[in-house]
């Protein structure tokens, strides 16, 4: 992956936050803690943090997403960041969390899914 090690040195990976506190730690701490552990690049999971929980909203469009978030700028300004989500739907989580971290002053946001949302035909 030669993206990745142009921008390894100065990275941090941060996921797409869950709909609640308790989904978002069950889900990412760990997981953040030891793949930035083996990418050897910075853990990002704190560098955003749920307000309040939330509905799940996934395979929506048009809504903010992202208003029961504080977001940390201190952990990601002027770095690359690796944003990571556990399943990919419409991509419009991703959309509006590369927005706003290149708003709040991120260098560059690429997404890392492990698995994406494939709609069948019923019939």
């Amino acid at each position: 992956m030669p993206f990745y090690k142009e921008k390894a040195a100065n990275a941090v990976l941060i996921p797409i936050p869950a709909a609640t506190r308790e989904r978002n730690a069950a889900r990412f701490a760990r997981f953040c803690s030891l793949l930035s552990r083996r990418l050897k690049i910075t853990d990002g999971f704190r560098a955003t943090w749920i307000r309040e929980d939330r509905e799940q909203m996934k395979g929506t469009h048009g809504l903010d997403k992202l208003s029961n978030l504080i977001f940390h700028p201190a952990c990601f300004q002027g770095r690359d960041v690796f944003l990571v989500d556990d399943i990919v739907s419409t991509g419009e989580n991703f959309t509006q969390m590369k927005r706003r971290l290149m708003q709040l002053g991120a260098n560059s946001v690429t997404g890392l899914f492990l698995g994406r949302t494939v709609k069948t035909e019923k019939g």
